[in-house]
């Protein structure tokens, strides 16, 4: 019997979901935006699954995952998830303040 590990599911659906978005959008403007946004939501993602299985196994419910893992595995998504954010912050919204300088 195979079992799928949630943290892996999400990944790969998550993963495979933005890429055959951005890979489909003829207009490349606003890509960077769209994979920066998905790659965010995918760690935010990440984060609800990790809490949910360490919620889970804390709770006494039979898990494969050793704590420490699921640990592990928040504090990655928790902080991809923060690094994404101020990508984001500082490289789209930082741009468009700049836009609305120069135009005044």
């Amino acid at each position: 019997t195979v079992r799928v590990l949630p943290e892996t599911l999400s990944t790969v659906s998550t993963k495979g979901f933005h890429h055959s978005v951005c890979y489909s959008i003829l207009d490349q403007s606003n890509v960077w935006i769209l994979i920066t946004s998905l790659q965010t939501l995918q760690m935010a993602v990440g984060m609800v699954v990790g809490f949910y299985a360490l919620s889970m196994k804390l709770s006494g419910v039979d898990c494969d995952v050793p704590v420490p893992n699921l640990l592990w595995s928040l504090a990655m998504y928790s902080s991809y998830f923060a690094l994404f954010v101020n990508f984001f912050r500082k490289s789209y919204f930082r741009r468009e303040e700049r836009r609305g300088l120069k135009h005044q």
